[in-house]
């Protein structure tokens, strides 16, 4: 499960912020949804928690949805909407130091454990960081589709979280 966190991590640290703001939270949100499927499965695999193994049935079906929902977008992801502005460098700043804060999240060191505790622990930094990406698109983001899921992904991330946290 580290290595998952790890790579999404390192996904991050790849994704170029000059870019729209929009095209940015569109894949790193896919990129999301295909750690968060694979950090689900590797509980399912070897979780003994029930409330946990409940957390990552439920993470897995809201990924899985979500992916199929993004195929959609991802055809029309390079093409501008109509409110398509250049990024200013004000707002690339802000992209990159929010990018900053969630590759931050996510090398948060984690106590080795069992399966059960090491899940709880690193999906609260996914969901940690992905609150944090969802909040800059809100903020920064232009394309009203995106926004949209930026919101619908924060309230899921939010009950989540809030559950994996009854557990702790």
């Amino acid at each position: 499960m580290r290595g998952i966190v790890a790579a999404l991590r390192d996904e991050v640290l790849n994704n170029n912020s000059v870019e729209n703001p929009d095209h940015v939270f569109i894949h790193l949100l896919e990129v999301y949804h295909h750690s968060g499927l694979d950090l689900a499965q590797a509980q399912l695999r070897r979780g003994k928690e029930a409330a946990l193994r409940l957390a990552a049935d439920t993470l897995r079906h809201r990924s899985q949805r979500n992916l199929k929902q993004l195929e959609a977008l991802h055809l029309n992801q390079h093409s501008p909407g109509a409110d398509f502005r250049a990024t200013s460098p004000a707002q690339v700043r802000a992209l990159q130091q929010a990018l900053q804060r969630v590759r931050r999240i996510l090398a948060t060191p984690v106590k080795a454990g069992n399966p059960d505790q090491e899940f709880a622990a690193l999906t609260a930094l996914y969901y940690q960081s992905g609150l944090l990406l969802a909040r800059t698109e809100l903020r920064y983001g232009r394309e009203a589709r995106q926004k949209a899921l930026a919101k619908q992904w924060s309230e899921a991330q939010q009950r989540e979280l809030r559950a994996l946290n009854a557990w702790k």
